[in-house]
């Protein structure tokens, strides 16, 4: 029962994308639980079993004992109620797989949220190679220090949603991603056509493969015409929404 499932690239035998799967319990699993309750003395072994979190457990465990497996692991995926739920079991297991790409995260990481300082500062200092981030509302402080933390350099994937920062700040912060190709603004409504002008301080609007705007009522068709017609842009650019 607690196999964990590990979904493999093609032709590679190693733990490089890892996926702990919830459980579909049948119907009589409420019968076999009272039946095992029943004949036990002790009472938990009546109670249902969270089975992801109990995976996850014996992954973080099996990745701590062989650093080699861990520095395997380009990906970890898992359901929502675990990374919820399972913080700190997340945080040790990432400490030891510094070539983690991917990683499903709880909610409060985004948001800077307290119960989550542990396992971000683990991702900070542990997962160099994270290639997928958001920042949300509460998260304007990690934002605007980018620019000297200098934090995965090879971030592809970003999205911005309901940050409160300046123009400014936006233009530095997305600096700091220099192969960054995927970019989502959502909701910012103090978002205008500013923010993608020529200047001769700032760095450049990010030349990205897709540009994703929701919610940001400031931003111009003509503000986007005109970064939008530099070449690089241009010459870059197959998706906007």
């Amino acid at each position: 029962m607690f196999i964990i499932l590990l979904y493999l690239l093609i032709g590679d035998p190693r733990y490089a994308h890892v996926r702990i799967d919830a459980v579909h319990y049948c119907e009589l699993e409420v019968q076999l639980a009272a039946k095992r309750k029943r004949h036990s003395f002790f009472d938990r072994n009546g109670e249902a079993i969270d089975a992801p979190q109990v995976r996850l457990q014996l992954f973080m465990q099996t990745v701590r004992d062989s650093r080699d497996l861990g520095r395997m692991v380009l990906s970890l995926r898992m359901p929502y109620m675990t990374r919820e739920a399972s913080k700190a079991e997340i945080a040790r297991t990432i400490s030891v797989t510094p070539n983690i790409r991917y990683v499903d995260l709880p909610a409060g990481i985004y948001s800077d949220d307290a119960s989550c300082l542990a396992l971000k500062q683990e991702l900070i200092g542990r997962c160099p190679d994270l290639r997928r981030m958001t920042y949300r509302h509460g998260a304007e402080g990690s934002f605007s220090q980018l620019p000297e933390a200098r934090l995965w350099q090879n971030l592809e994937v970003l999205e911005l949603s309901r940050l409160h920062i300046e123009p400014r700040l936006l233009r530095m912060g997305l600096a700091s991603f220099p192969k960054l190709r995927d970019l989502t603004l959502d909701d910012l409504p103090w978002l205008d056509d500013s923010a993608f002008d020529l200047s001769d301080t700032l760095p450049p609007f990010p030349a990205v493969q897709r540009l994703t705007l929701r919610d940001t009522p400031n931003v111009t068709a003509s503000g986007l015409a005109g970064v939008l017609s530099l070449p690089l842009n241009r010459k870059v650019l197959q998706y906007l929404t």
